[in-house]
């Protein structure tokens, strides 16, 4: 389709991130769009129907379409290196079976008219990050993310000297309107939501997250909205949740759709979820998991991200998604086709918990591992796509060459983990003792 480097994304989607830029792509790195002036654009000064044939959207349809890479684009790229599937890859297949491939052509022949804008054609799927309220602090996350860390990078930023160094190296300084009121009302303008409503009948699925998206009010009006106009049933909701917040008020939401898709956002099971996370919560999480999991209309995924702290666990999500895929389909009439899928992301940002910092012979128990899942959940492996394509493609991440600045990468993770650990009163060695030993020793 149009070459390797066409995405259809440009074609059919906006997002909005959690500080209120308008994006066109969550994977890409940066994916802010800016205007005419070169400044980013914020939902407070420009209107999501003029983002959407804005300068940037236009310059990256353009782009594209000529066969070119987009310098934002460099994650999707990483991934098919591996042999992981990437997410431009499967955003074109989504989409074409979708809504087909004729449909596909009329946008790009109608872009390709029209100086690369899109007049005549709204978006068909919208990416809403409206906030960073969340009540977790995970580990690979950020104030812009999360709210709890917010909170936190407060507290220690110019009290912890190696922390404040390595957020602000990571991260820039932490803006002042992070924690403000004036920030969280940015999502709640008119103009705004007279946009997404706008398009809403012509939508045919919208992305949720956050912060924990179940917690951010907005999220539940636009889902009750939809449901009181009809549109539940041409809107898939595809939503990431950490499942700590899974109420009858959000089941009862996602129920009146038709199609719902759920990822669980677990990075281990057990004391390794909570340490990454933040929580002491895995006996909740697991029961609101299972409360999603039995709503007929939901199809889930879990989406682990694979980093240092999970590196030589991140085995058991795939055992997990395993067993409740018996538990809630295996041999039940009309649900045999389902299972539960793991989506394993790669953490590149921050660079410090990258496991391409280790040397490749610290990564071969965690590949030996996916490799003996393989093998014993060959009926898995094989019928779900997600999970093979994970596999073979984490099984290829593990494989890279260590990264020429894994001395200085490493070094920020032991004092980022060793400041953590003070602050919330954890041990990385309770997840993986000897791991921590191993990576001491290579920067002793």
């Amino acid at each position: 389709m149009y070459g390797e480097t066409f995405c259809v994304y440009p074609w059919l989607s906006l997002m909005v991130n959690t500080s209120g830029s308008i994006d066109f792509c969550c994977i890409a790195k940066p994916s802010v769009l800016r205007g005419e002036d070169g400044k980013i654009l914020d939902i407070s000064k420009t209107t999501l129907k003029q983002a959407w044939n804005g300068k940037d959207m236009r310059d990256i349809r353009m782009t594209m379409l000529q066969g070119e890479e987009v310098s934002s684009c460099k994650h999707c790229y990483l991934q098919e290196q591996v042999g992981k599937k990437s997410f431009r890859q499967m955003h074109n297949d989504e989409w074409e079976r979708r809504i087909g491939i004729d449909a596909i052509n009329e946008r790009v022949e109608a872009s390709y008219e029209n100086d690369f804008e899109l007049p005549d054609h709204d978006p068909l799927y919208l990416d809403l990050r409206l906030g960073n309220l969340c009540n977790l602090s995970c580990r690979m996350c950020n104030s812009f993310n999360s709210s709890t860390i917010a909170k936190e990078d407060v507290k220690l930023t110019g009290v912890e000297e190696d922390y404040t160094r390595i957020q602000e190296k990571t991260y820039g300084k932490r803006p002042d309107w992070i924690l403000s009121k004036e920030y969280r009302e940015k999502f709640d303008a008119d103009d705004f939501w007279a946009d997404i409503y706008g398009w809403m009948p012509k939508l045919r699925k919208v992305y949720m997250t956050g912060g924990e998206p179940t917690m951010i009010q907005n999220n539940m009006e636009f889902l009750n909205y939809a449901a009181e106009q009809g549109h539940s049933k041409h809107i898939n909701v595809f939503m990431n949740t950490n499942c700590t917040n899974a109420n009858q008020k959000f089941l009862d939401s996602i129920s009146k759709f038709e199609s719902v898709d759920i990822n669980a956002s677990l990075d281990g099971v057990g004391v390794v979820n909570e340490f990454i996370r933040g929580t002491k919560s895995w006996d909740i999480i697991l029961r609101n998991y299972r409360s999603i999991l039995s709503l007929p209309n939901v199809a889930s995924n879990i989406s682990p991200v694979l980093q240092i702290y999970n590196l030589n666990r991140i085995h058991e999500i795939l055992y997990l998604a395993n067993d409740l895929s018996e538990e809630f389909y295996a041999g039940k009439p009309g649900l045999e086709w389902k299972s539960i899928g793991v989506d394993i992301l790669i953490n590149t940002h921050p660079p410090y918990l990258d496991v391409r910092n280790l040397p490749v012979e610290m990564r071969v128990n965690a590949k030996n591992r996916l490799l003996e899942f393989k093998e014993q959940c060959n009926i898995l492996y094989e019928k779900n796509w997600l999970i093979k394509n994970s596999v073979d493609g984490i099984v290829g991440y593990l494989e890279q060459p260590q990264l020429d600045t894994w001395e200085e990468q490493l070094q920020d993770f032991v004092k980022m983990t060793e400041t953590w650990d003070r602050q919330r009163n954890t041990n990385f060695s309770v997840v993986d003792d000897q791991l921590y030993e191993q990576i001491r020793g290579l920067i002793s």
